[in-house]
């Protein structure tokens, strides 16, 4: 049959990551970067596979790879800055979550993992001041009138800002929805 278009790959390589479908994905990334070894979202796309594969090492060469030819990006800098801190290198972590927020001041998740990382480190220059600001943004982001549509922030980071307990129950509620909904699709249609 005909070759299925680059972006419908992806989302079929992305859609099976997703559901932990991941040597299938990988190949479908590795098929694409074979043919364009530059597919910026092959490559971010193949390194959050490989991630959940646990190849942090891998997954940090990809998103390294992508930086290179976009080196302004928030997201692939806020990637990268994860895989950092979940392989335990801290110091990398701190310093991609400095450059993310410096990129995109209004990236909360990063915000926050900025945040904690800070306070293991025991930095806590204007610390106060951050965690309030991060507060302010997403009382008025995720609980106001109109909440965002964007992705909520995960509950444990909620834990040490200034947030009232009903607060931090409602975010984490919204947090949950969300997270329910990306897990299960179909649950997400049904009445």
């Amino acid at each position: 049959g005909p070759a299925m278009p680059v972006e419908a790959m992806l989302k079929q390589a992305a859609d099976l990551t997703e559901s932990y479908r991941l040597e299938r994905a990988a190949e479908i990334y590795r098929h694409l970067l074979a043919q364009k070894p530059d597919l910026v979202d092959g490559l971010v796309g193949l390194a959050a596979t490989l991630a959940r594969q646990s190849d942090l090492h891998g997954a940090f060469e990809l998103y390294r790879q992508a930086l290179r030819l976009h080196p302004q990006s928030a997201v692939i800098s806020h990637r990268l800055a994860v895989a950092c801190e979940l392989a335990g290198l801290f110091d990398e972590a701190l310093a991609g979550n400095r450059r993310v927020v410096k990129l995109n001041p209004g990236l909360l998740r990063a915000r926050c993992r900025l945040a904690t990382l800070r306070e293991r480190i025991c930095d806590w220059d204007r610390r106060d001041e951050e965690k309030q600001a991060i507060a302010d943004t997403l009382k008025r982001h995720f609980l106001g009138s109109s909440p965002g549509k964007s992705r909520p922030i995960e509950p444990w980071s909620l834990l040490t800002l200034p947030l009232s307990p009903a607060e931090v129950l409602a975010l984490a509620r919204s947090y949950s929805v969300v997270e329910l909904e990306s897990l299960h699709p179909l649950r997400a249609r049904l009445p």
